[in-house]
């Protein structure tokens, strides 16, 4: 049996008041402010969180001392040669999730377990996201082969563990109509389709141009799926889900039916940059008892 010691509750109450400081600190509604003042006042907030949140833990499970800051890289990525299309405090909402996933393996000490992240495409943001979930396995996930060849190209992306996968949807009216209509789970590689991820970041595949793009709705659904299912079953406790392009209809109607509350998604918060409006979500068991789902634990 698992003794609960004080300091475990202090970080499970930290780990709380950390999701209400974001709510009501760090987004405190519109605010005439640069992006980058937006970013440094993320920055401290996340660094004061995670010193309060570490101060309070046991021994870490894994050292975190060769993966560096993580707001540290997301700064050198805003600002290199290639930058991502999320704003600074986009990535930095991200990236807050994906360590708290890390802190929650390491309070209950499970070693054998790396904290899993996955993406859906493979873009200028790819090294990033392996940098914020250093020590853990990122997965991504691109349509395009000819793409994910010469990105791999790329000297920090040659050993990235990349899925080619195919899509059967499109955007085009009468495809989308039958996919509403009868939703199911695209098909991914036996490896990826065997995992729990802990985190999940929907920006991909395209969806700019109805006659070509294949669209986001295979690629939300699975995701929506696939953490239900691992947080029913117990393989996990939560999972986070961010979805991008929030400001474009088809992916507005598939967030607005595939996560809510009847199935077992909390909103956490949206966050507007020039790039495209970005979303959180959260499923665990609490979220599906709430819904009326039963779990295995």
């Amino acid at each position: 049996m698992v003794k609960i010691r004080s300091n475990h509750i202090v970080a499970v109450v930290g780990g709380l008041t950390l999701v209400w400081i974001l709510r009501v600190v760090l987004f405190p509604g519109p605010r005439k402010e640069t992006e980058e003042e937006k970013f440094e006042r993320s920055r401290m907030i996340f660094s004061a969180a995670f010193k309060a949140l570490t101060l309070s833990l046991p021994p870490p499970s894994f050292s975190s001392s060769e993966c560096g800051d993580a707001l540290e890289h997301i700064a050198a990525a805003v600002h290199g040669e290639h930058a991502p299309i999320l704003s600074m405090l986009q990535l930095a909402f991200i990236g807050f999730f994906v360590q708290q996933q890390k802190l929650q393996l390491s309070l209950k000490r499970e070693s054998a377990v790396l904290p899993s992240f996955l993406v859906w495409g493979l873009g200028f943001d790819s090294i990033l996201w392996r940098k914020l979930n250093c020590e853990g396995r990122t997965v991504f996930v691109e349509h395009n082969a000819h793409w994910a060849w010469e990105a791999r190209k790329n000297g920090d992306l040659a050993d990235a563990d990349v899925h080619i996968v195919a899509y059967k949807y499109n955007m085009g009216e009468e495809s989308v109509s039958l996919f509403f209509d009868r939703p199911e789970k695209m098909v991914v590689s036996p490896e990826v389709d065997a995992m729990c991820f802990d985190t999940v970041l929907v920006d991909a595949p395209p969806g700019n141009d109805p006659k070509v793009d294949p669209g986001r709705m295979e690629s939300l659904y699975y995701s929506a799926e696939m953490a239900r299912d691992c947080v029913k079953r117990g393989a996990k406790d939560s999972v986070y889900l961010f979805v991008h392009d929030l400001q474009r209809e088809l992916e507005r109607r598939l967030v607005d039916t595939f996560l809510v509350p009847s199935r077992g998604f909390e909103f956490l918060q949206r966050v507007e940059a020039p790039g495209g409006i970005l979303e959180g979500y959260m499923v665990s068991r609490r979220t599906l008892q709430k819904a009326g789902m039963a779990t295995s634990i």
